[in-house]
């Protein structure tokens, strides 16, 4: 039996990674890009997110890294997703763990220490990235970081998400990993059920003070059954990315990769309906730019597609053996 329950390391890194993206990352500012456009790149806060080891959890202590694991890993992109972080958060950390894989420990410093970033290639874009800056994509090897030139900008549905066309890419490093498809599907995983459950939180906290015929609308059994189904859907998307993050890292056949991309495709459809529901509960206000709720939901359309295409691991999941899923 696998044991999921936080240690007392996991259970203070959740809480400093928690406290530090609520102080860094605003929801404002999510709901400011939206109205008023993106800021430009912080560079300064970049640097104050990287010295908290947020890229080096995953990477071992003789690569430089903190020497944690792929558990770890997936705590902490969970609560950046509760903090709906904008960023190339996901890309770096990934491109931290591989270019350390990969013995490139110059590459694998810059990235840990916030002087180099990473997006992630999504078919003929690179998401949260900009011209010069490296992305990540996944082969069928098992994934090469490269370098973006003649990049095109291309207006997203979410103004926290940089999107660019690059017109070339130049590899970087190239590394034969078998399982870096999962990685990347863990990490976004626990990115989406982090956007699940601060919607969930923010459902609630509204249902909680919002009146109507002098009663608040969590007593209505409409509303308190939609916040227990976003419960519901959250959480066995994170029990399941957990099992997987686990045998990720062990030397289990499979190493997890079914727990993985099924983990994945219940924090897509988690994700998915809990921001609706969420717009849904706050009613009128939650369908403006001005609420939070509709930073959650621009989130969640950019992040859904960057762990493959959604229906065709639907496939993958339904056809394939465990030990043969990627």
């Amino acid at each position: 039996m696998i044991d999921l329950s936080l240690s007392p390391i996991q259970s203070d890194l959740v809480t400093s990674v928690r406290d530090a993206a609520a102080k860094e990352f605003p929801l404002t500012e999510g709901v400011n890009a939206a109205v008023s456009g993106p800021a430009p790149f912080d560079a300064a806060r970049w640097s104050r997110i990287a010295e908290l080891g947020w890229f080096s959890v995953g990477v071992t202590e003789d690569g430089g890294g903190i020497g944690l694991g792929s558990p770890e890993e997936l705590l902490v992109m969970t609560e950046l997703g509760r903090a709906a972080v904008g960023g190339p958060v996901v890309g770096t950390a990934l491109a931290a763990r591989l270019a350390a894989a990969a013995n490139q420990v110059e590459l694998a410093g810059a990235l840990m220490a916030g002087e180099r970033k990473a997006g992630l290639i999504s078919g003929a874009f690179a998401v949260d990235a900009e011209d010069g800056d490296l992305a990540v994509r996944i082969t069928a090897e098992g994934a090469e970081i490269v370098e973006l030139s003649g990049a095109t900008a291309v207006e997203s549905n979410d103004p926290l998400a940089t999107v660019v066309r690059p017109a070339r890419t130049r590899t970087v490093v190239q590394v034969s990993d078998p399982l870096a498809l999962s990685r990347l599907r863990l990490l976004v995983g626990g990115y989406l059920v982090g956007l699940a459950e601060a919607a969930t939180d923010m459902a609630v906290g509204y249902a909680k003070t919002r009146e109507q015929f002098g009663k608040a609308i969590g007593t209505f059994q409409a509303v308190k059954h939609r916040c227990s189904e976003m419960v519901i859907r959250a959480y066995p998307a994170r029990i399941q990315l957990s099992v997987g993050a686990v045998l990720l890292d062990s030397e289990i056949s499979g190493n997890g990769r079914l727990e993985i991309a099924s983990g994945h495709l219940l924090a897509l459809d988690a994700a998915r309906r809990n921001v609706e529901d969420n717009i849904q509960n706050h009613g009128g206000i939650g369908f403006t730019a001005e609420h939070p709720a509709g930073v959650l939901v621009k989130r969640v359309m950019v992040y859904r597609h960057l762990g493959g295409d959604p229906d065709e691991l639907v496939r993958e999941v339904l056809s394939a053996p465990k030990a043969d899923v990627a």
